[in-house]
């Protein structure tokens, strides 16, 4: 039969033992949580540079679309030519493109009574994950061309003073 200290050393080397075991676990459960943390705010951040990156591309892709027909139309007005009755299409761009815009053929017309008029611009907002949406509108004021961008909130707003009607987008 063990002797009493026999008995406590071995109650104490287990005791020991489960005590580095449960370090360990909690070692590796603690790595396990660190490791989840960091792949979520790595995940988080790619997830904001890819958002920031398409709201960027999508921007600089409609304002190209814009500057087409600006330089476009200051040409036709340079060459004192009549406005086209279709809006042009941008090159390499379907003709189905055109349907997502509005183009007031008669804004030299309208210039002239008001002072500025949109004479392109778009039905629907662009709209982005990390910035507000808005739209991109071709104004004429009655000697030059120029590119605004509207954010939808003051869109409303500044459509009036544009020759928009509102009414008939979307």
């Amino acid at each position: 039969m063990p002797s009493a200290t026999t008995t406590a050393r071995l109650q104490e080397a287990q005791a020991s033992r489960q005590q580095a075991t449960r370090q360990r676990v909690s070692a590796k459960q603690w790595r396990l949580l660190r490791g989840a943390a960091l792949f979520m705010i790595s995940l988080a951040v790619v997830l904001l540079v890819s958002m920031y990156n398409r709201d960027t591309l999508e921007v600089q892709a409609d304002e190209a679309r814009m500057r087409f027909w600006q330089q476009r139309f200051t040409a036709i007005q340079a060459q004192n030519d009549l406005a086209p009755m279709v809006l042009p299409l941008p090159p390499g761009q379907a003709p189905s493109l055109l349907d997502g815009f509005v183009y007031t053929r008669w804004f030299d017309l309208v210039a002239l009574n008001r002072g500025g008029t949109a004479v392109v611009y778009r039905r629907e907002p662009l709209r982005f994950f990390l910035r507000p949406a808005g739209r991109h509108i071709v104004v004429f004021d009655g000697r030059k061309f120029r590119i605004e961008w509207v954010a939808e909130r003051d869109f409303a707003e500044r459509a009036g003073a544009y020759g928009i009607d509102t009414k008939n987008l979307k």
